[in-house]
């Protein structure tokens, strides 16, 4: 496995779909919007992200190397993006406050992440998981902060 694309897609996966939602959220628009925003975010964000990592890759290591650090990196954005989006659906058409269990999941998802990371590294995991999780949220709530202030 390419860990270095793997962690690398998933944390940028958790933290554009989360930010997306949150800047949704804080400006007040309709629920009914956040789908296909992040939708097109999440796909065009995992391309775009392949894309990077393949070319950045290209420098460094062979060409076939690079490329299955292409396609690592976007899968890995598609599984961890799409965590936050899937738990605000599903709990929105319960009426549950649906930014808080995005929270609530793209904590875990970091977490998970982190976790997954210190398997390769020797760190505590859930030292790893825990500072994974600060970042990554933090992330979320300064984009809920900026777009309910703008």
């Amino acid at each position: 496995m390419q860990l270095k694309s793997f962690i690398y897609g998933g944390i940028d996966g958790i933290i554009t779909i989360s930010a997306v939602i949150a800047s949704i959220e804080g400006v007040k628009l309709d629920a009914k919007y956040i789908l296909s925003i992040t939708i097109s975010v999440l796909l065009t964000g995992a391309l775009s992200m392949g894309i990077a990592d393949y070319l950045s890759s290209k420098t460094e290591t062979p060409h076939d190397t690079a490329i299955t650090n292409g396609i690592t990196t976007s899968i890995s954005f598609i599984v961890f993006g799409v965590m936050p989006l899937l738990f605000y659906t599903i709990i929105h058409k319960y009426g549950i406050n649906p930014f808080r269990g995005m929270v609530l999941t793209t904590a875990v998802a970091f977490f998970i992440l982190g976790s997954i990371q210190s398997r390769y590294t020797g760190d505590i995991w859930y030292k790893t998981g825990a500072i994974t999780t600060a970042y990554g949220t933090a992330t979320s709530l300064l984009a809920y902060l900026i777009s309910s202030s703008l």
